[in-house]
């Protein structure tokens, strides 16, 4: 699997097996209803060039792991329940475009 999009559905619950397609490299979860805390095996989708969690119901702190994602261009986490600080791994993300964090609680 290579591509997931999901966007704008009535999806809820985790995510925890999407880190089991290791080959995915565009995933589009948005507006959907998503929770939980976002898992540390996300680092392991080494391919992946879109990741969209946004505008979910994701809590807790952005997992340091998300820093592995060296091939990633674009991140958007937005609009969530997220927490924290920016981990310091994502100054490693150097394929980075655009990174979307907005109307979290992170500090």
């Amino acid at each position: 699997l290579e591509i997931l999009r999901l966007e704008s559905n009535n999806f809820h619950g985790s995510i925890k097996a999407v880190a089991n397609a290791k080959n995915l490299q565009y995933l589009h979860l948005w507006s959907n209803y998503f929770s939980g805390t976002i898992s540390n095996s996300i680092g392991e989708l080494s391919q992946i060039v879109e990741i969209f969690l946004d505008d979910n119901e994701f809590s807790g702190w952005i997992p340091s792991e998300m820093g592995l994602l060296s091939n990633a261009k674009y991140m958007s986490l937005g609009l969530n329940d997220l927490e924290g600080v920016i981990p310091d791994s994502f100054g490693s993300l150097s394929s980075l475009e655009r990174l979307d964090l907005q109307g979290n609680n992170l500090s």
